[in-house]
This record gives C-alpha cells, structure tokens and sequence, in this order.
C-alpha cells in the first residue's frame, strides 16, 4: 500500500491529472504488477495485476525483463506467458532515453 501510495506521489509530482476522462493520455503511470508469490487483494494492491495476462504491453515489457519469472496464479513463465499470447493488439517501439542512456532505437 505504501508503494502504490509513492507511485501516485510521483504520478502528480510528474503531472499526472486524475481529474479527466480514465483512459486519457497520461505524463506518468506506474503500477504494480507482481510482489512476489502474493496472490489476492493486499492492503488494497490487486496482485498480481490482471492487466498482465491481458495486455500485451504490460505482457511483453515483462517477459523482455523477467522471462524466467512465474505468474504466481498460473504458474508459467512470463517468457511461456508471452510466447502463447493471443490478441490482435499491436505493439510498435518507441525510441527511449533514461538517463543519457539510449534504451531503445526505433530502426529505419
């Protein structure tokens, strides 16, 4: 609860608005995917968050970092996850710089 309370610190600290529509453009969202093996509700954190096993780009960022990791409710891999993924949402890179390092490079 005390790092999702920060995370929304630092959404506002970096102009996240909470008064628009809920799926607007946002500066800044940070959530909570996993804690461990804690599954269910925990001081009002839903864990792990749903939107893994949905969207492919909480899904694929995850198995780029954590390929080996378990879905503590599934139980697969995040690599396993991610390898039998089906949607029709697309994903596209966007080039990235954190601090004066280059993470990511969208290729001509």
């Amino acid at each position: 609860g005390e790092l999702s309370r920060r995370f929304k610190q630092l959404e506002a600290d970096n102009g996240r608005r909470r008064d628009v529509p809920k799926f607007s453009a946002r500066t800044l969202d940070l959530d909570i995917l996993t804690y461990g093996d804690r599954v269910g509700v925990v001081d009002g954190v839903e864990l792990p968050r749903g939107e893994i096993l949905k969207n492919a780009f909480v899904l694929q960022p995850l198995a780029d970092i954590a390929p080996e990791a378990l879905h503590p409710v599934t139980g697969q891999s995040y690599r396993e996850l991610w390898r039998d993924y089906r949607s029709d949402q697309k994903l596209w890179p966007v080039a990235f710089t954190w601090q004066g390092r280059q993470i990511s490079v969208i290729a001509d």
